[in-house]
């Protein structure tokens, strides 16, 4: 395994390789369509990849370059849901299902 295809924050191979961009899309007008209150917040609080560490793993959605894996992402976006709307989280991890609860 090369370190260009491990996560920068778990340190894990990306086995799933969706970028941040195409989650935090999902992930937006998932939240848009649950509670509207939540996406200025949402939007805001968004994980950003660190560009500097970006390498050869590429997204098989849009075929950016990454550098975080799918479960840390959703990781951090579980955290927020919780703190913000606890009564969505079951139905976020059944719809975002990277391997949240073990």
């Amino acid at each position: 395994m090369t370190p260009q295809s491990r996560c920068v924050e778990c340190d894990e191979a990306i086995t799933n390789p969706i970028c941040p961009g195409c989650l935090d899309t999902e992930l937006t007008y998932w939240v848009s369509e649950r509670d509207e209150s939540l996406i200025d917040s949402f939007r805001n609080n968004n994980v950003t990849p660190l560009e500097e560490y970006f390498e050869e793993t590429q997204c098989v959605v849009c075929g950016n370059r990454m550098n975080l894996c799918a479960h840390c992402f959703c990781k951090d976006a579980l955290e927020f849901i919780k703190e913000r709307n606890p009564g969505l989280v079951n139905k976020f991890i059944r719809h975002f299902d990277f391997e949240l609860i073990s």
